[in-house]
């Protein structure tokens, strides 16, 4: 099951890895995040929320893990 994140990259066509170079974070932990298997930092999510135009809300947790769709 993918989170909301990738399926919002899929449907704009990009790439996780086009993300993380537009939040400007390191890759791994980027992606892992992306992919919900790393808690994301307030910063992280704020950065992505805001490249992706999205509320944080509703991409993320309450304890910044990705949420699925």
């Amino acid at each position: 099951m993918m989170t909301k994140i990738q399926k919002i990259l899929k449907e704009r066509e990009k790439s996780v890895y086009w993300l993380t170079m537009e939040i400007k974070f390191n890759k791994t932990n980027g992606r892992l995040a992306v992919l919900g298997r790393l808690p994301a930092t307030v910063h992280m999510r704020a950065k992505i929320a805001e490249v992706l135009e999205v509320p944080i809300e509703e991409i993320f947790d309450s304890e910044g893990l990705a949420l699925r769709e």
